[in-house]
């Protein structure tokens, strides 16, 4: 039966322990049932000023969800493929290897080996779903999980799926979008264990891009995710990370064959299979060779200017400057970076708070973005509604500053460009509508829970729905004290809302508060966000789901993790104060202590895609006066410490220094 571990959470040697041989489905003799078995809805967040008009609506409680998308999916159309029984392909192979015929096998595995054969100079031509026919059948096969298999089976077979044209794998991917949800998976977790067991096996020293098991096997699986997208995602799509890829593959190598186009494949352009921590640095290295290109720009046209001897200053800065004052902070920062053009936006940003002597070497510029963040977000300028039982932010749809929507959109573009994670607090709607995902019924519960609850109600309420709910196809809100009322779809405030027709209006109704209701303002937002980030890599690599990881970080902190894997400077491991320091850390502090801890230490109470375990910190041994507190170089995640004597004076001066500390005067 199929195992439903997690590949992304699982070591190489157990990520993939499952066999291709699934669960049956239970109709005898049926290839493809309805994409409804397996179709699930993915969540996300919405909201709206509106006041909830369905949040005390009489009704049993919810016993069925509401699947209906606001962009609604094309439905996969049958074809030859369908009549494929694959119950009777699967009982047939067991049957003949379990007979127990040593013959019997040994003229299975050498059809097959002939097969497979013919299929290499054939596969690239196979179009149709009757051509197609043979991939499915031969996937049942249980000697696909065989590891004595690969070279003669398994490599062979994925090399022919793999060659198929485009219009051939589109065939098989709306197949197996049709498919119980249970075999697909079986599938899926049966390709990541031969790519598992390939890569820890493997005697080669040659690169994973280059290794034809590994470029064959993620193609197959390309054809498999982008069926389980098909079908609703039945799946996680962390189940698609292959733990052996992510700590196999040379990042560098790997982007440098893309960015240069060299070779035939490579991960970049198969992101499906890494993992959010590699995502991350690839797009860190992008953005690196982005803001080295206009350095190197700006430095040429600098000294062009001068071997012409032209003078009076006007030179193009190799960053991006700009300096605010902190009582103005907002307005200084729409105004510079309003007359900053859009190509400059991409190189190394640089704040300087005038008055005060801190050089920004990543430190100051967190400091930056926290600050701009907690203002813009300040209930005084009412661009935000905040959602008391979310705790999400929406946009409000009676505001029109439009430049301060444009630029929060920048801000995030800016902090994923320069590695700065952010205290935002966006449904997660936000981020699907900026990798243009579907926005489904599902999002509201993210953002606005009472809301969601009177829509479902809504639709699971069986009675007279005309006389009980007394609503038409319009929305009536409050706009400066005056009652405005607007209509979900032509004349709807003439439509009165009934059992037939409930379904359409919550479509409507979810559709107007997540995309209708704030389109200009959102449309502002992504504007500055695509100003900044509108770059192959984030276009290539990222779901939503990453995206929001990827800007504001995780709320999970393990300290432990963070402990084995900082460095030391002046200190040893086993001195006694950094025995202390981890002890209290630990024990001692509360979880809202350990994290201004950690914003003290680093400029940010988050931990980094992949966990505390994946930052590069360090504690610095601090001269001076052994009763200094503590200090810090956020640019450099460096936390200073004095060689303090005792673990009370350590644990007093730490407690000050973390509830004390903002701003560079300070330090």
């Amino acid at each position: 039966s199929s195992s439903s571990s997690s590949s992304s959470s699982s070591s190489p040697s157990t990520t993939h322990s499952a066999t291709m041989a699934t669960e049956e489905p239970s109709a005898s003799s049926s290839a493809a049932p309805s994409a409804a078995s397996s179709v699930s809805t993915s969540s996300s967040s919405a909201s709206s000023s509106s006041t909830s008009a369905f949040s005390s609506s009489s009704s049993s409680s919810s016993s069925s969800s509401f699947s209906s998308t606001v962009k609604q999916p094309t439905a996969a159309e049958p074809t030859e493929l369908d009549t494929i029984d694959l119950k009777a392909a699967r009982d047939s192979f067991a049957l003949l290897l379990s007979c127990g015929n040593e013959a019997v096998t040994n003229s299975l595995v050498n059809g097959l080996t002939r097969l497979c054969s013919n299929l290499q100079y054939e596969s690239y031509r196979l179009r149709t779903p009757a051509e197609l026919r043979i991939f499915p059948i031969l996937f049942q096969n249980p000697m696909l999980q065989d590891p004595t298999c690969e070279r003669i089976v398994i490599v062979p077979l994925l090399h022919c799926v793999s060659q198929v044209p485009s219009e051939g794998k589109h065939h098989l991917r709306t197949f197996f979008s049709l498919c119980p949800a249970d075999i697909l998976h079986g599938h899926v977790i049966a390709l990541q264990q031969f790519l598992t067991l390939h890569i820890m096996t493997s005697e080669s020293h040659q690169p994973l891009q280059k290794d034809e098991a590994v470029v064959y096997a993620t193609r197959v699986l390309e054809i498999f995710y982008n069926a389980n997208l098909d079908a609703g995602e039945p799946i996680s799509f962390t189940e698609f990370y292959n733990d052996a890829v992510n700590e196999g593959f040379d990042r560098k190598k790997d982007f440098i064959a893309w960015y240069e186009e060299q070779g035939d494949f490579n991960f970049f352009t198969h992101p499906f299979i890494l993992d959010a921590r590699n995502k991350s640095l690839l797009l860190r290295l992008e953005s690196v060779i982005e803001q080295h290109t206009k350095s190197m720009d700006a430095r040429r046209q600098r000294m062009v200017h001068m071997a012409m001897g032209l003078g009076g200053g006007g030179f193009p800065s190799e960053k991006l400057v700009i300096r605010v004052r902190r009582p103005n902070l907002i307005e200084d920062t729409l105004q510079q970076l309003g007359r900053v053009p859009a190509e400059d936006l991409k190189k190394e940003l640089c704040i300087i708070f005038v008055g005060e002597e801190a050089i920004d070497q990543g430190g100051v510029s967190k400091e930056w973005f926290q600050l701009l963040i907690r203002e813009i977000f300040d209930p005084k300028y009412g661009m935000w509604i905040y959602d008391e039982k979310s705790r999400r932010y929406w946009f409000n749809h009676l505001s029109t500053d439009w430049i301060e929507f444009e630029l929060i959109g920048k801000l995030l573009g800016l902090a994923i460009y320069n590695g700065v994670i952010l205290d935002v607090h966006f449904p997660r709607v936000v981020y699907k509508k900026l990798r243009d995902s579907p926005v489904v019924f599902e999002d509201l519960k993210d953002l606005d829970p009472e809301m969601a609850r009177g829509l479902q109600q809504l639709l699971d309420f069986e009675g007279d729905v005309e006389e009980v709910f007394g609503r038409t196809f319009s929305v009536a809100y409050q706009r400066f004290g005056e009652v405005c009322e607007f209509e979900l779809k032509p004349g709807g405030s003439h439509i009165p809302l009934t059992q037939e027709n409930k379904h359409e209006y919550v479509q409507l109704y979810t559709d107007y508060l997540l995309n209708v209701s704030i389109e200009r303002q959102f449309k502002y937002f992504e504007q500055g966000f695509h100003t900044v980030c509108n770059t192959p890599g984030m276009n290539m690599l990222f779901r939503p789901e990453e995206l929001e990881a990827l800007i504001i970080g995780s709320e999970e902190l393990d300290f432990k993790a963070l402990e084995a894997i900082t460095k030391y400077q002046g200190f040893d491991k086993d001195d006694a104060i950094i025995r202390d320091f981890w002890d209290v850390v630990h024990n001692e502090l509360t979880d809202a202590e350990r994290k201004r801890l950690l914003f003290f230490a680093t400029g940010s109470d988050r931990s980094p895609i992949g966990g505390l375990g994946n930052l590069n910190f360090h504690i610095a041994k601090q001269g001076g006066e052994l009763d200094q507190l503590p200090t810090s170089h956020t640019c450099f995640n460096v936390l200073m410490l004095p060689p303090y004597t005792s673990r009370e004076a350590l644990l007093s001066r730490l407690r000050t220094a973390i509830n004390n500390a903002e701003g560079f005067g300070m330090i």
